[in-house]
């Protein structure tokens, strides 16, 4: 007979209404009156508060009942877990206590946590070692008893209890027990951590020896041990709110109350309550209640399932990380066909293995080659099928054994079958993709090979082309295989380069209409911005990246980008709303080798940055004067502009005291930029000498002229005798001549007066003799005849040929004009004022 002989350390409490004379002193009350040797003052507080010495709801004895009657009383047992061990809490009827008030008998077991114990707690329902005194003497002379009289009793037998649940309908209710309180053992279970329902079971009971056949049927369906994870009481009351609140509260999981108070019983979150009357009708849910329902079908399917369940316990020397269902799911497994003939549990079984998997299970080979025969031992090559398994484990199953294995079949099937390797429409499992990368990133010897193996043979399966190799890593990466760095780079490098050189405009757009997982897409990053960091021969022009690229490059969201691939990111999308400008210049500093920016780039930083951020672009950029000068005319009141003056004045070697004394022709838009930026400070009507002031006037009129030039609102035009302040023209090296000033587009108001003829006509006379006339009146050509009576040496005397007028400004001759006081004045013939010709191309202004 199985006992707690083996046990010693079963410590014990007796807790009563006693008058009692203790060491000369007189105690008299509710009291604890006795307790183990050794059991310290807190111990025994923690155990009296677990305490309930009432009996309500129990059927009441006659005034002189008989030995037999007080034997069979109903009496209460409840079971609380706990980190020290289990807790049984006995407490039976005493009759009456000296003044004769109702008293009871409270027996209080501790017991240790054992590995595997072979006795469950209901078979001490109605042991003859529990403490159970009747009337007021027989109280006082109570004792503890020896450990070895804790011995089962005769209520809660194996036969007892087959002969109890076959009953018609119990099998329901059995299983309905099983199905809510699974999840409630299977978290208490140590191991991988389990959700922790907060459930109350109410079961409807007519005695205390019905209630403790219920709860012993629900421990002989697993471990001794997982039984004793289970809080339970044979009595307790529910008759009002107040008592069903109390119930929850406390630590029993199963409360077995009186049959008539169910019907006021309201429902509520996390009570169930069962009524043994009214049987459930679903079908449960766990793998607890299934194989329950299935052991509970018939006469021959629960003794097999006793016998299996109890083989499959003896061959383990441990039963702490046992769930409720393995044990049954095992017998299962030994003997295929137990409990899926009757129901289908085949799915609900090979789950229940793969999620408990107890550190003594290798320790038996014969346990391990079933577990091994039943999921590995196949010849089937469709890999759909072991991906359907290997979906089919539960988070938190150990990565070895089984898991190991189905990781294997699978990449075994899936490497050599191409239509599934190029499914870019297979949805992959978040279950199986969290076992691929378990398994690719556990350290094991000769993984790394193995893997590396497998990842060959699917490029031979796949193909040769470099859109099959991307495909292929995207979907191993999606379905969790962690590729090594040299496998990734040989299957995606061909795609990369496509991305960052014209080489392959095909590939591009077929890479460009994927979208592969965010992992590989990390992968693909890292070489672009390898490829575009390479050194080449000239400086290169930013962006290199076209704007379709940059776009899927960072489709995903953003990401960590490295620097070369940031700026041609940030640069692509440059002038799009919400685009930081700060971002832009962060990655251009980044940069650690000297660049150009594309025009249309500089175009957009000039529109959108301040002479501050400006200032700021980063010295390896080839263009930063051009943007700075640029920006700079574009606000020259911005943010930061004064230091970006000074700045372009550093770097074009000039000052503003320099460009005071020393008059220039012509100047950069860079200089002209800072120039009008400092001397907006510069009083120069006041606080410069004249010459000072006119020149710096004059650099300023010619940096206004080299900006509106630059910006196409300048026709430049040649100073008429130079600029102010220069040297006179013949002292300075000769130039082209001006072009005619009549050649200008523009036309003059009063236009020029046509060219004088050479020769009047006149009517014919007779010449002189020795001079003849043409009909015109012209003289021939030859010697003039000289006049009768005139020698050589006569000279003629002649009247002076009036002078003409002087050009005006215009270049026309004046005429005279009569003013209407009669004085003679010169007009301009050009314009026909005596005042300065107001024609720009006429004043040459």
């Amino acid at each position: 007979m199985t006992t707690y002989n083996s046990t010693p350390s079963v410590e014990q409490l007796l807790y009563t209404n006693v008058d009692r004379v203790v060491d000369g002193q007189e105690l008299s009350g509710w009291q604890t009156m006795a307790t183990t040797p050794g059991m310290d003052e807190a111990e025994a507080d923690w155990l009296r508060s677990l305490i309930d010495p009432g009996l309500s709801g129990t059927r009441p004895l006659p005034g002189y009942p008989t030995p037999e009657q007080v034997a069979a009383a109903d009496r209460r047992l409840r079971q609380v877990p706990s980190s020290s061990g289990t807790v049984l809490v006995h407490t039976a009827p005493a009759g009456t206590d000296s003044t004769g008030r109702t008293n009871s008998m409270t027996h209080v077991l501790l017991l240790p946590r054992q590995a595997a114990p072979s006795l469950r707690t209901t078979d001490l329902w109605r042991s003859p070692g529990w403490v159970t005194p009747f009337g007021a003497q027989a109280v006082r002379d109570a004792v503890l008893p020896p450990p070895q009289d804790l011995v089962p009793g005769e209520v809660t037998t194996m036969d007892a209890v087959t002969e109890f649940v076959l009953q018609k309908g119990r099998g329901a209710v059995l299983t309905a027990l099983a199905d809510a309180l699974e999840p409630v053992l299977a978290s208490r279970v140590p191991g991988p951590p389990r959700p922790a329902p907060d459930t109350t079971v109410l079961l409807g009971v007519r005695s205390t020896d019905e209630a403790a056949l219920w709860v012993a049927a629900l421990q002989r369906c697993c471990a001794p041990l997982t039984g004793c994870y289970l809080g339970f009481s044979t009595l307790e009351t529910a008759g009002t709110m107040t008592e069903v609140d109390a119930v929850m509260a406390s630590p029993t999981d199963l409360a077995c109350v009186p049959l008539a108070e169910l019907e006021a019983v309201e429902a509520r979150p996390g009570l169930v309550v069962i009524n043994p009357d009214s049987p459930p009708t679903s079908a449960p849910q766990g793998t607890w209640g299934k194989l329950v329902a299935a052991m509970t079908s018939s006469m021959a399917r629960w003794v097999t399932g006793q016998e299996g369940l109890e083989t499959v316990l003896s061959l383990l020397e441990d039963h702490r990380e046992l769930t409720p269902a393995w044990p049954l799911a095992m017998a299962e497994a030994s003997e295929p066909g137990l409990f899926s003939d009757v129901i289908n549990v085949i799915t609900d079984v090979d789950r229940e293995l793969m999620t408990c998997q107890p550190a003594a299970l290798a320790q038996n080979p014969y346990l391990t080659g079933l577990l091994t025969e039943r999921f590995l031992d196949s010849s089937d090559t469709d890999p759909a099928s072991w991906y359907a398994k290997l979906d089919a484990v539960p988070l938190g199953t150990p990565v070895g054994g089984v898991v190991s294995g189905l990781v294997n079949k699978y990449l075994d099937s899936a490497v050599a079958d191409s239509g599934w390797l190029l499914d870019d429409t297979r949805q992959a499992s978040a279950t199986v993709t969290y076992w691929l990368r378990s398994w690719t990133t556990e350290p094991e010897p000769g993984r790394d090979m193995r893997l590396r193996l497998l990842v060959r043979t699917a490029e031979r399966t796949v193909g040769d082309t470099p859109i099959a190799h991307l495909l292929l890593a995207d979907r191993l990466t999606r379905d969790g295989v962690v590729l090594g760095e040299a496998d990734t780079m040989r299957l995606v490098i061909d795609s990369a380069q496509s991305l960052v050189g014209p080489g392959n405009p095909l590939l591009r757009g077929q890479v460009l209409g994927l979208s592969p997982a965010p992992d590989l897409m990390d992968a693909i990053r890292v070489l672009v911005e390898d490829l575009l960091v390479v050194p080449v021969e000239d400086v290169p022009v930013l962006p290199r990246l076209d704007r379709q690229v940059a776009a899927w490059l960072a489709a995903d969201g953003p990401r960590t980008l490295g620097p070369a691939l940031g700026a041609e990111v940030a640069l692509a999308f440059l002038g799009a709303p919400g685009t930081d400008v700060e971002t832009v210049l962060a990655f251009l500093g980044a940069l650690s080798r000297r660049f150009h920016l594309d025009p249309t780039v500089v175009d957009s930083l000039v529109a959108v940055c301040t002479p501050r951020q400006a200032l700021a672009m980063t010295p390896l950029c080839a263009d930063r004067v051009v943007l700075v000068s640029r920006v700079l005319a574009r606000d020259p009141q911005g943010e930061g502009a004064q230091e970006a003056a000074k700045w372009l004045m550093r770097v074009k070697q000039h000052s503003l005291e320099q460009l005071s004394v020393t008059p220039l022709e012509a100047m950069s838009q860079g200089t002209a930029a800072a120039l009008l930026t400092l001397s907006r400070q510069v009083p120069l009507a006041s606080g410069l000498e004249t010459s000072v002031a006119c020149c710096l006037a004059g650099n300023i009129l010619v940096a206004l002229q080299s900006l509106l030039t630059s910006q196409g609102m300048w026709a430049p035009r040649p100073w008429p005798g130079g600029p102010p302040g220069r040297p006179p023209v013949a002292a300075r090296r000769p130039r082209t001549p001006p072009s005619p000033r009549w050649s200008s587009p523009r036309p003059c108001p009063t236009p020029p007066r046509p060219p004088r003829r050479a020769c009047r006509t006149r009517p014919p006379r007779t010449a002189p003799p020795g001079l003849t006339r043409t009909a015109c009146g012209a003289r021939t050509p030859g010697p003039r005849p000289r006049p009768p009576g005139r020698t050589s040496a006569t000279r003629v005397t002649r009247p002076a040929r009036p002078r003409p007028p002087p050009r005006s400004r215009c270049g026309s001759r004046p005429t005279s004009r009569t003013s209407a006081t009669g004085r003679s004045r010169s007009s301009c013939w050009c314009c026909g004022t005596t005042r300065r010709c107001a024609w720009r191309a006429c004043a040459r202004r």
